[in-house]
């Protein structure tokens, strides 16, 4: 299943294997058509792509998230993918955009009433 390629993408010393892994377990995600559970599921490999400081491929999958958020309707999906944007700028030391989003995602945050979001540094 696509949580169990998870963890085994998450106890994983190769990197590699690790992303196909994470890959393999989006695709099941995709084929499954559960937007919800794509959003979720594309945190994986951002986190992966950030760690690597691959900072396209993080992007690119941010946009797509948010994107699926944004096509939800789902604010607290909207405000976790734009900290994560903030994030990914602030990883490549664009302080200002990351400042930017970071704050629209508090502002999601307060209108919402959402408190927690799951930790992606």
């Amino acid at each position: 299943t696509a949580s169990t390629l998870n963890n085994l993408a998450d106890v994983s010393e190769n990197e590699e294997e690790s992303r196909y892994m994470l890959e393999e377990s989006l695709a099941i995600r995709r084929q499954s058509g559960a937007q919800r559970g794509i959003t979720i599921a594309l945190s994986s490999p951002i986190q992966a792509a950030t760690d690597q400081e691959n900072w396209s491929v993080a992007h690119s999958y941010q946009q797509e998230q948010i994107q699926i958020s944004e096509q939800l309707g789902d604010q607290n999906g909207i405000a976790n993918s734009l900290r994560i944007a903030g994030l990914i700028d602030y990883g490549q030391g664009q302080y200002e955009a990351a400042q930017a989003a970071f704050a629209k995602s508090y502002e999601l945050c307060q209108t919402t009433n959402y408190r927690s979001m799951p930790m992606i540094v």
